[in-house]
């Protein structure tokens, strides 16, 4: 220290640096400032394999910061399959963000990542769910397609209980997402379509766990081009879990109804599944 006079005052000085802690050891006296630590991210779900047709939840709110608290919850969608278009919302029981509701919407392996930060303005090392999902039951259709900006419909039609294109409730599709078929009030028989991907690459997936005797017609609608042209679609179609069929078709406008397949189910449960080879109508329906 050294001191320094000027006029009636006198001021001391302090060397900074190495002169510091000469004498001190490793000491570093009232510089020392505390390093704060990392927050650590940790997310629980439900273990798999996850059906396609279920909402499930991811959460994080276990996440934690030994010296502080978790302010913000950052979730990714890391890995999924080709063509998925998996969304994470939050659930309305965590306003902080720190749970999210999620869909899986393909047949495959996902992965979701979170990262949280503290009060002190910290991010955690990322905390990794994984997994997978299949539908080993009933019947499944995966529909795809590859021009983004159109629209296009999947349809799952009950032939014989009487059902036609485009008509509730024996026509499964984006009007009639989940109609009461086969025996009253029995979830099990019934198709779902979770949702409408009316626009983008989709994919629009629909599925009957446990589908009642009768046969059962896959068909895909060109709703709308909305002036962008044609499109290539694809219909991956799973009985009891195991891909059964992967076809596609050339859309090339509005109003294109493309006949993909039809399913005849005994009464012992057993899929019968036939290709179309009729190719392209034309419908009615579609955007003005």
């Amino acid at each position: 220290m050294v001191a320094v006079r000027r006029g009636a005052a006198t001021f001391a000085l302090f060397a900074l640096g190495a002169a510091a802690t000469s004498g001190c050891g490793n000491a570093t006296g009232f510089l020392d400032v505390p390093k704060h630590k990392k927050p650590v991210a940790v997310i629980s779900g439900p273990p798999g394999p996850l059906s396609t047709l279920g909402s499930y939840l991811a959460d994080g709110s276990a996440s934690h910061d030994p010296d502080g608290q978790v302010v913000a919850w950052h979730w990714t969608v890391f890995a999924h399959p080709d063509g998925s278009q998996l969304v994470l919302t939050p659930d309305a029981s965590a306003p902080n963000g720190s749970k999210v509701n999620f869909r899986p919407d393909l047949v495959g392996s996902y992965e979701i990542r979170l990262v949280v930060t503290d009060n002190d303005g910290l991010d955690s090392d990322p905390a990794v769910y994984d997994f997978d999902t299949a539908d080993t039951q009933g019947l499944r259709l995966e529909l795809t397609w590859d021009m983004n900006y159109v629209d296009v419909d999947l349809h799952l039609i009950d032939e014989s209980a009487g059902g036609t294109f485009f008509t509730s409730p024996y026509d499964c599709y984006f009007q009639n997402k989940s109609p009461d078929w086969g025996l009253a009030g029995n979830n099990a028989d019934d198709p779902l379509l979770p949702f409408d991907a009316d626009e983008g690459f989709g994919p629009e997936v629909m599925g009957i766990p446990a589908p009642a005797a009768g046969t059962y017609h896959a068909m895909a609608h060109y709703y709308c081009d909305d002036g962008f042209g044609g499109t290539q679609a694809t219909v991956k179609l799973f009985l009891h879990g195991v891909l059964a069929a992967e076809t596609h078709a050339q859309l090339t406008h509005t109003g294109d109804l493309w006949d993909v397949a039809t399913v005849v189910v005994d009464s012992a449960g057993n899929a019968a599944l036939t290709v179309s080879t009729s190719g392209l109508g034309t419908s009615s329906h579609g955007c003005g």
